[in-house]
């Protein structure tokens, strides 16, 4: 078990690290990276996938999405709330986060959408490495 402080003086305290992440035992379908180019390359060069989501796979995640740039919250909630609808079955990432990005697309312009969700920089930064199917949640 990893240990995190939760009273830390400052942020850097609760940081997860690529070598703490590592050390994690998971067993999860999928990590989700929601951040400025989760997917970019660390200090190495030549690298194709950030340490941070290689960290992730190494701990035991079966699928990482990542993003290839900073992406806008009001983009990316809306995006993320139509990858992850609540009530599926065993559900497909890749063809989930699709539909979401085809649906963004779809509603630019119209109602409270402005016309500029249509531009890719809104809605291709994702995207999905690993296997990104996910079993139904219990509950669920």
């Amino acid at each position: 078990m990893v240990s995190v402080p939760t009273n830390a003086p400052n942020a850097n305290a609760g940081l997860l690290s690529p070598g703490v992440i590592e050390r994690l035992k998971l067993d999860s379908d999928l990590i989700v990276l929601s951040a400025c180019n989760t997917a970019g390359p660390s200090a190495k060069t030549g690298e194709s996938l950030s340490g941070l989501a290689r960290a992730f796979f190494r701990a035991g995640a079966r699928g990482v999405m990542v993003t290839h740039w900073s992406i806008a919250s009001g983009a990316a909630v809306p995006l993320m709330i139509n990858t992850f609808p609540t009530g599926r079955a065993a559900v497909d990432t890749a063809q989930a986060l699709r539909q979401a990005q085809l649906q963004m697309i779809d509603t630019a312009g119209a109602g409270n959408n402005p016309i500029e969700l249509s531009y890719p920089n809104y809605w291709a930064a994702f995207a999905l490495i690993g296997d990104g199917v996910r079993a139904r949640q219990p509950g669920a």
